[in-house]
């Protein structure tokens, strides 16, 4: 189990207490489950986390992303340690815009969330009461304002240089 690089995928991770990490299906074969290749992202149990670009300016599109979860210990519904519980994604967007969904992850495999928030910079994991399991998050950047208005002034110029040929 190694530490999570620094900037892995362009974003700062952080938590509570304890960090993430980058496990493999040869070194975990019993936590590990990746959508792809043979390694995936997991947190220790009972963690707030978070996970935001290092400049607060930018923002990006989460499209979807793979989670699952690893329980330290089979579950036992008498046993309030090996509860397994919903998870609560939120992410928060440049505008003040929020977003929110529960979701209960797999025990035994990773499953896709599909959730297309736009423009967002930060997204946080509450509730966690086992492993999370993280993979393939789908992101798309966010064009910034300048880029916009650069390409919009683009077009414009077309139309009108094409009106004064009609006419």
């Amino acid at each position: 189990m190694g530490d999570l690089p620094s900037q892995y995928m362009g974003f700062t991770w952080s938590t509570g207490w304890n960090g993430w990490r980058v496990i493999s299906e040869a070194e975990y074969p019993d936590q590990a489950r990746p959508s792809s290749g043979d390694k995936n992202i997991i947190v220790d149990e009972n963690e707030m986390l978070f996970v935001h670009l290092t400049d607060a300016t930018e923002s990006f599109n989460l499209n979807s992303l793979f989670i699952g979860e690893a329980l330290r210990f089979p579950y036992d519904p008498s046993d309030p340690f090996s509860h397994h519980k919903l998870v609560t994604i939120s992410a928060t967007g440049l505008g003040g815009e929020t977003y929110s969904t529960t979701f209960l992850p797999d025990t035994a495999s990773m499953s896709k969330v599909e959730l297309s928030w736009m423009n967002i910079n930060s997204i946080s994991f509450s509730d966690v009461s086992g492993r999370l399991l993280l993979d393939d998050l789908s992101v798309t950047a966010t064009p910034e304002p300048s880029t916009i208005v650069l390409v919009a002034s683009g077009l414009f110029l077309v139309f009108l240089v094409r009106r004064r040929r009609t006419s």
